[in-house]
């Protein structure tokens, strides 16, 4: 995104990172919150032994490969978790890292997503979603109620949690990492709900990677971390839903990293499909084709399959917001603030017209900054409350109510890296 000096230095960056506020993380394309708020919501999590091993079995481990400058490779070990709150888990990290998670293992989605009152409701209500066949992409979810925007309707926990350095062929054997893959899948209660997902291949060309189970990783895991350690982990419900350019939900992690919700961008009707962005938004029709041949498929989404002349159109607009961003950066580095003032509406009116909503919270402050340059506080008071309402909508503020910050302009301001100058 930008890189203005002093004041101006905007941290966040467009991408599909895990969004963290208020202790709850989002993947949905923009901001990276951690670096907005310059705080770490994902507590490493202690296990007090005493003297009881908390896993089901007895761990099975790898040595990894030794790298260069190091005596020996770390140990990975395969740990497997009977849950008394849903599906088992079983995680593929060092023994340290695993006993990290111990104390959230049995964390209850339902209740780290929702207030007491919400969550009470929604488990007396039948499932608003469904795991259905789809013609055409094999399984999907559906809607089995209308979902209100904003509404928090689905949650998963992972089944299998895997340290990210393992896709590293420098850091142990791809023989060896299957067999801890294989190991995880057959310890889990029911096995055949991670084996029975889509395993994907590039261009449906053969997989390239050594085993079923790691293609099936590669294509339906999210990246989260436990603690400092990156990790992906594989929720089998929602690795069930499809990719759309335009989605209608966006998928939230627990602090924990081990839990996740999903929370609608719009009203989404009773038989509508749920669907998520497999990619950061903004993107033009070429590179989202060419990114999504990873998952095996081309995209037929209304954005997609438009009429050559709309697809111009819309790529015209998404090259023009990409370039506007240095142009702002150069414009207001020349000392012309009313004219990066002009370019950043520009700007926000392309946004808009995306329908690229998540994207608007950067921009809204933006433009309370340039305007506080400017010294015209009115608007930039403006453009704060539009940027709280959107951060708010999206679940990333927190309920005053419910214990959360009270935020105004002077708070976003030192949240997003900078103060007033008046």
């Amino acid at each position: 995104m930008l890189h203005l000096p002093a004041l101006f230095s905007l941290p966040w960056h467009l991408s599909l990172f895990a969004l963290t506020l208020t202790g709850v993380q989002a993947s949905i394309g923009t901001v990276d919150v951690n670096d907005i708020l310059g705080t770490n919501n994902q507590p490493i999590l202690s296990y007090t032994d005493s003297g009881k091993s908390p896993w089901a079995l007895k761990p099975h481990c790898i040595k990894g490969l030794q790298p260069k400058k190091q005596k020996e490779g770390k140990v990975f070990c395969v740990q497997t978790y009977r849950r008394h709150t849903g599906q088992d888990i079983s995680l593929i990290t060092t023994p340290e890292t695993a006993y990290q998670t111990v104390n959230a293992l049995d964390e209850d989605p339902v209740s780290v997503f929702l207030d007491y009152e919400a969550a009470e409701e929604y488990r007396e209500e039948s499932l608003p979603w469904k795991i259905v066949s789809i013609e055409g992409k094999d399984m999907g979810v559906k809607a089995t109620r209308k979902i209100g925007q904003y509404e928090t309707f689905m949650f998963d926990q992972a089944s299998i949690v895997v340290a990210l350095d393992l896709d590293n062929e420098a850091v142990i054997k791809r023989a060896d990492y299957g067999e801890l893959l294989e190991t995880a899948t057959s310890q889990l209660g029911n096995p055949d709900t991670i084996r029975k997902l889509c395993k994907g291949s590039p261009d449906g060309s053969p997989p390239v990677r050594s085993s079923h189970l790691e293609d099936i990783m590669e294509n339906n895991a999210f990246g989260s971390s436990i603690g400092d350690i990156e990790v992906k982990g594989l929720f089998p419900s929602i690795a069930r839903i499809n990719h759309d350019c335009v989605p209608n939900a966006f998928i939230m992690f627990s602090p924990s990293g081990l839990s996740v919700g999903l929370k609608a961008y719009r009203d989404i009707a009773a038989g509508e499909e749920i669907t998520v962005s497999y990619l950061p938004l903004g993107m033009t029709h070429s590179a989202r084709q060419a990114a999504l041949k990873g998952w095996g498929f081309e995209c037929s989404c209304s954005l997609c399959a438009d009429s050559a002349s709309s697809i111009a159109a819309h790529d015209a607009k998404r090259e023009r917001i990409k370039a506007l961003e240095s142009e702002i950066q150069a414009t207001f580095q020349e000392g012309f603030v009313q004219g990066a003032i002009r370019l950043g509406q520009e700007l926000l009116e392309l946004t808009r017209e995306e329908g690229l909503t998540p994207m608007l919270a950067d921009e809204y402050v933006m433009l309370a900054k340039l305007h506080l340059a400017a010294q015209d506080e009115g608007p930039a008071e403006e453009y704060g409350e539009l940027a709280i309402e959107v951060l708010k909508d999206l679940g990333f503020l927190g309920d005053v109510d419910e214990g959360g910050k009270e935020w105004d302009l002077e708070s976003l301001l030192r949240a997003f890296g900078g103060q007033r100058l008046i």
